[in-house]
């Protein structure tokens, strides 16, 4: 829960009494320094329930005039056996000056003589960091800081410093404004001082500054008085980027060599990528490693910076343009164009009169066989070139099955040719001399089908059927024995558009019976597309990751994910993500994935690097 603010007037009580939701007295949480000198003040409050039931984590904050003046975080609010969820901050008393007058029960009270209540909130900026304080003459002292964050954004109108001789008392404070370094005069020579921040804004609303709460006190000792006084350095050290040279083009791991020279001594040199820090290092050769593999192609700005002990700062930048090589994704098997050998033949081996196939990358293999079964892609049988005969098992009525592969190992759809081959020793013989008589029910010709298909078919001949084959686009996909003749057909494996079922019909005399039928094969092969809008950066300087993403399909997405290292962070069915993670200094893969109702898949992975 957010502090909720009120502003009280004329305040003369000696004491801020707050209940703790449990007790019928109230808990003095607050006691001493409640003003009570009749003026406007600013009272802030921060709730937050404990995790589960008498579990002693719940946090409770009070704000006085915009400076924090209590803070616990071991707070019962909800008691045993009772859950958090059914309980909520709904108002606080405030009235009265007798703390005997105003206590009830699991209420917060505020003895106020007059308020009023500020919807508006005005919270106190964050507690300033990184503060250090350096002696520059025998009288002065220079310090530097860090705008602070407490995860909600206030806004900051100017700093405070407070400083003396003693840490425990810092008597002394002045306001330098909205800057985040200033020098310290009029000190004592060879006197140690103490030095500590604070933060404020002041809205309308507001009768009084906002402050926020101290930083970590930075001591510094002046330098001695009978030094003479000096110059303070005002000289910005030199750098410059020595390689790789600016323009030129670059890929793999760079070595990065940066030349610093100061006046007095460089004291660091910070490298920016695209203005994200890369590195820093604290001392010469002044040389880095960047893996631009880890780095789009692209047109990138080095920017080296180099700074002395006084806080100057020089610095070079240079373009240089990576370019790795892209792997090339084959994602498309090859097809064979033409496959033809003659109608008949006497001998077995029979010549092949045309065999070519074409592929995106290219073909890397060709085969023929007398199985429709593809032939693995890691078999031996694959030949470098197109093989200019084939040699069948035995006469007869035969098919042959030519094949090609890719370097990918992706294998074609096979192309047919249908042979007679009679030889010197075949005998003809007498008997049955009627073919089956075969018709193909399902699908009729000129419709429409998708996904399982089913093939069905009618044979009958004069003494009987021995078998039915069914074949699509001249390829053998099943043979069945026994009747009914139907089969499923996955049509998911074939192109969109006119594909030829054609079955057929044997007895045990060898006549054929054959019947064919042309259908319009549609399926959904179209995949998502993904529109990633974060992580947009490989760089990133905090451990929060927001995973950003829409997803689009000619039909529908039916689910969208996104991975981090691999991991699963969120699965939805919904057409867009926005999330975050918290990850880790140093690399990270981000991997987005779409899918639609036909399966169709597209992944788009990210890499990210968190620095600090």
């Amino acid at each position: 829960m957010m502090p909720s603010p009120l502003t009280a007037t004329r305040d003369n009580s000696a004491s801020t009494t707050t209940n703790d939701f449990l007790g019928a007295a109230p808990l003095d949480w607050y006691n001493a320094g409640a003003p009570g000198d009749g003026e406007w003040h600013s009272m802030e409050w921060y709730v937050k329930l404990n995790s589960a039931g008498g579990v002693a984590d719940g946090k409770a904050r009070f704000w006085l005039d915009g400076r924090l003046v209590h803070d616990q975080s071991n707070v019962v609010w909800v008691p045993a056996g009772d859950n958090p969820s059914s309980y909520q901050w709904n108002h606080v008393w405030l009235g009265g000056n007798n703390a005997n007058t105003y206590t009830p029960a699991s209420e917060q009270w505020y003895a106020l003589d007059d308020f009023v209540v500020s919807t508006t909130y005005s919270g106190p900026p964050a507690q300033p960091t990184s503060v250090t304080a350096a002696a520059g003459t025998a009288n002065a002292v220079s310090l530097r800081w860090s705008a602070g964050s407490n995860g909600v954004a206030h806004p900051v109108n100017g700093y405070r410093i407070y400083y003396g001789k003693d840490a425990a008392n810092l008597n002394m404070k002045v306001d330098v404004g909205n800057v985040l370094q200033y020098n310290i005069s009029s000190l004592d020579p060879a006197t140690k001082y103490y030095f500590a921040v604070s933060a404020y804004n002041k809205g309308s609303y507001d009768s009084n500054d906002n402050e926020g709460m101290l930083s970590v006190t930075a001591s510094a000792t002046t330098v001695s008085g009978t030094t003479t006084t000096t110059t303070a350095d005002a000289v910005a050290p030199v750098a410059s980027i020595s390689s790789p040279a600016t323009g030129s083009t670059v890929s793999g791991n760079v070595t990065i060599n940066v030349a610093a020279s100061d006046n007095v001594a460089v004291s660091k040199v910070e490298m920016y990528l695209n203005g994200s820090i890369f590195g820093v290092v604290g001392s010469a050769p002044y040389t880095l490693t960047w893996n631009t593999a880890n780095s789009p192609n692209a047109t990138y700005t080095l920017t080296a910076k180099a700074y002395d002990a006084a806080g100057n700062v020089g610095q070079a930048s240079s373009s240089v343009t990576v370019k790795n090589a892209v792997a090339v994704t084959d994602a498309t098997a090859p097809v064979i164009s033409s496959f033809s050998m003659p109608a008949s033949a006497t001998a077995l081996t029979v010549p092949v009169t045309a065999f070519a196939a074409a592929d995106d990358v290219g073909v890397t293999g060709y085969q023929i066989t007398e199985s429709g079964t593809a032939p693995a892609a890691g078999a031996t049988t694959w030949k470098t070139s197109a093989p200019t005969s084939f040699t069948f098992a035995a006469t007869g009525s035969r098919t042959a099955y030519a094949w090609s592969k890719d370097a990918s190992g992706k294998v074609s759809t096979a192309k047919t040719a249908l042979v007679n081959i009679t030889t010197a020793t075949t005998t003809t013989t007498t008997g049955d001399t009627t073919a089956p008589v075969v018709s193909i029910a399902k699908p009729v010709a000129g419709s429409t089908v998708s996904g399982i298909a089913t093939i069905s078919a009618n044979a009958t001949d004069n003494v009987g059927v021995k078998k039915v084959e069914y074949y699509v686009n001249g390829v053998l996909r099943i043979t069945s024995t026994t009747a009914p003749w139907t089969i499923t057909w996955g049509t998911t494996n074939y192109p969109n558009g006119p594909n030829t079922v054609m079955v057929k019909a044997y007895d045990a005399a060898g006549n054929v019976g054959q019947s064919s039928v042309t259908v319009n094969v549609m399926n959904d092969k179209t995949a998502p597309t993904i529109n990633v809008a974060s992580p947009v950066s490989y760089y990133m300087n905090s451990g929060t990751l927001y995973l950003k993403a829409s997803a689009a399909d000619n039909v529908a997405v039916t689910k969208l994910q996104v991975y981090v290292d691999n991991v699963l962070v969120l699965s939805t069915s919904s057409s867009s993500i926005n999330t975050s993670k918290y990850v880790t200094i140093g690399r990270h893969a981000v991997t987005f994935k779409a899918y639609d109702a036909a399966n169709n898949v597209t992944v788009v992975n990210k890499s990210v690097n968190r620095l600090k």
